[in-house]
């Protein structure tokens, strides 16, 4: 790996505890709870005292020689002849997590069969384990593991815990300036990652296995709140409301007194559930780091236009919008003021431009304050503010500027 990927990585990763709680300060406000429930603990443990595996043994020499043979069968031998796979040292990752990391289904349910722990865990506190490898695996630099939700079905089956919690990679130590290192106890559970990722599958067999929807980290964040797609929230909110009219009438009053309770700098400035989604609010930084972009072609070869990318908060913002959020409702707080449309068009997003004008965004609404600086000219007024179409102009935007006019907004001229 280049000089500049393991960059890049890191910088994911490091932005990834930020993502997921690690780098919010705790609220003053009580956590909410769904409609007729009560607010449950947001830990069911805490591993900070974890000791490097000293009960655990180390792998015997006909445990290696099973695992280097490539048969399974080898590791079912070797479990009647009585050995053990749950070995090896507390630092490193075990024969079970191998398996996983090296997307090879066969072996892990041969383990698993062999009697290997599928809670093992590992790592300098002790949790890192076989669950959280398989959901984690493009953000450890290992892949998108082609198998995963086959390998988390049978980690599941076998018994692995859908609420165990983990810290994301360096949330314990490269924590930014001014905020509160990760602890176990406080840290992600399988669901909230899963739901970062867009790991629909997975999400669905934790739901299925058992993982509590409500369950949050130490700021109050859950699944609900990490999820980056329609189909993930969707799913998320069908658990926590079953009626499909409760579900109508109640959600997004729901996630909206979720996001009230967050303490983080951007849900100061993102008060809605719409703006937030439409700004991927800590959604965009689970996200692994792009593909490096392709080799130059060759002077022969045809230039093929690539096709446009979905932007990957757009599945939430529909969700919400589709829930009933208005599309015009505007920040008016002080300095600020604009409009749902007006944060799209700062993130230059057509794709979303467009999505906030099909559920009906005003494309006259105009807006004072500037989104980038957040500062509002003290003699503007929503009468002599620039128009979104005035926007997108100066700011170079025709595509957007294009689908703006196509849904009235007048004319270039």
């Amino acid at each position: 790996m280049s000089v500049s990927n393991l960059h890049m990585r890191r910088l994911c990763l490091v932005s990834l505890l930020v993502a997921l709680g690690c780098g919010r300060s705790p609220g003053p406000l009580p956590v909410p709870a769904r409609p007729g429930t009560s607010a449950l603990p947001a830990s069911p443990r805490d591993l900070e005292t974890f000791a490097p595996a000293a009960h655990r043994p180390p792998c015997s020499a006909a445990v290696a020689a099973a695992l280097e043979d490539t048969r399974p069968q080898a590791i079912a031998d070797a479990a009647r002849r009585g050995e053990t796979f749950t070995c090896g040292p507390g630092t490193e990752p075990l024969p079970l997590d191998r398996a996983v990391m090296a997307d090879r289904p066969d072996r892990v349910y041969a383990l698993l069969e062999a009697g290997a722990d599928p809670n093992a865990q590992w790592g300098a506190h002790g949790d890192r384990l076989p669950l959280q490898m398989a959901i984690e695996s493009q953000l450890f630099g290992y892949g998108h593991l082609k198998h995963r939700a086959e390998i988390v079905k049978a980690l599941l089956d076998r018994g692995a815990d859908p609420d165990v919690r983990w810290c994301p990679y360096e949330s314990r130590d490269l924590v930014p300036t001014g905020s509160t290192a990760c602890v176990t106890a406080g840290g992600v559970t399988p669901l909230m990652m899963a739901a970062a990722l867009d790991q629909l599958d997975v999400v669905v067999l934790l739901l299925e296995a058992g993982a509590n929807v409500d369950l949050e980290d130490r700021y109050g964040a859950s699944a609900i709140d990490r999820a980056s797609s329609q189909a993930v929230l969707s799913v998320l909110l069908e658990r926590i409301f079953p009626d499909a009219r409760e579900r109508r009438a109640h959600a997004l009053d729901y996630l909206r007194t979720r996001l009230a309770r967050q303490s983080d700098r951007e849900a100061q400035w993102l008060p809605t559930p719409l703006m937030q989604a439409i700004a991927g609010g800590h959604v965009d930084f689970v996200l692994p780091p792009p593909e490096p972009p392709p080799p130059p072609p060759s002077p022969r070869a045809r230039a093929v236009a690539p096709a446009p990318r979905e932007d990957p908060h757009l599945g939430r913002a529909r969700a919400i919008l589709q829930l009933g959020a208005d599309p015009n409702e505007r920040i008016a707080r002080g300095s600020l003021d604009w409009t749902p449309l007006a944060l799209a068009m700062y993130g230059r997003s057509a794709q979303m431009v467009e999505v906030l004008l099909q559920y009906g965004a005003d494309p006259t609404l105009r807006w004072c304050a500037d989104v980038k600086t957040r500062q509002m000219p003290s003699d503007c007024t929503l009468t002599t503010a620039p128009t979104p179409l005035m926007w997108a102009e100066r700011s170079g935007q025709r595509d957007i500027a294009a689908l703006l006019v196509r849904y009235g907004a007048g004319s270039f001229r």
